[in-house]
């Protein structure tokens, strides 16, 4: 992985950060696993798996959710969206 893009936008009352590498990327089958925290695909450096469950977890308690999709990079584009205050 070289190349990492962060970008936030808003709309209405929601904020959207997304990230986006140019890595290998989450295969769409394994999308859902790495939300439910405790999983990892890349088991060649550490962690614990769960990063993204956190973060999936922490946007619902905001009226939030997380997405994972494939980024225009290559590889994986998170798109974490939460409600702000109006």
């Amino acid at each position: 992985m070289a190349r990492i893009d962060i970008t936030v936008a808003t709309s209405g009352n929601e904020i959207a950060i997304s990230v986006e590498d140019d890595g290998p990327g989450i295969p769409e089958e394994r999308r859902a696993d790495v939300l439910s925290g405790g999983f990892r695909l890349d088991r060649t450096v550490p962690g614990t798996g769960i990063g993204l469950a956190i973060s999936s977890d922490l946007a619902i308690l905001h009226g939030g959710h997380v997405e994972i999709e494939p980024s225009a990079l290559g590889g994986t584009r998170i798109i974490v969206s939460i409600r702000v205050a109006a």
